[in-house]
């Protein structure tokens, strides 16, 4: 059998040239999905700083709303010089609103004079609220 001219005794050679280099259509298709993957790694990433932001305008208005609280919880008779009010700085975003009251609770057939105070902190578009009741003097026998 004669050889064909177009075919060589190498039977492992490529198929392609080695000058040959990548199709245009090839060099899109790794485009796209590189494209793809920063899209979703940009999105991840902002969303993730997002949370992190607001988690941590939650532990700052907490840790001033139990400050408040202890405040008044220091000395809970005298009356409070600010109801109201913006914290110092660094925390100047933030503000506070603090209502006390006193109540008398009906308890099976004792009546307990008790105190309840509220403290509202707002800032960087959130809210915390903590509520404590406390009683005031002891309970009858």
């Amino acid at each position: 059998m004669a050889p064909n001219p177009g075919m060589t005794d190498n039977v492992s050679s490529p198929r392609r040239r080695p000058e040959s280099g990548f199709t245009f259509m090839e060099v899109m298709v790794a485009l796209a999905i590189v494209a793809s993957l920063m899209v979703t790694l940009v999105y991840t990433t902002n969303y993730n700083l997002d949370v992190a932001g607001r988690h941590e305008a939650l532990t700052v208005a907490t840790m001033l709303a139990r400050d408040k609280m202890t405040a008044v919880r220091s000395d809970p008779g005298e009356e409070l010089k600010e109801k109201k009010g913006k914290f110092p700085e660094p925390f100047e975003d933030f503000t506070f609103e603090v209502e006390v009251k006193d109540r008398t609770v009906p308890v099976f057939t004792v009546a307990v004079n008790v105190t309840e105070i509220n403290v509202t902190v707002t800032g960087r578009g959130e809210t915390v609220y903590l509520r404590k009741i406390l009683q005031r003097g002891k309970v009858p026998a």
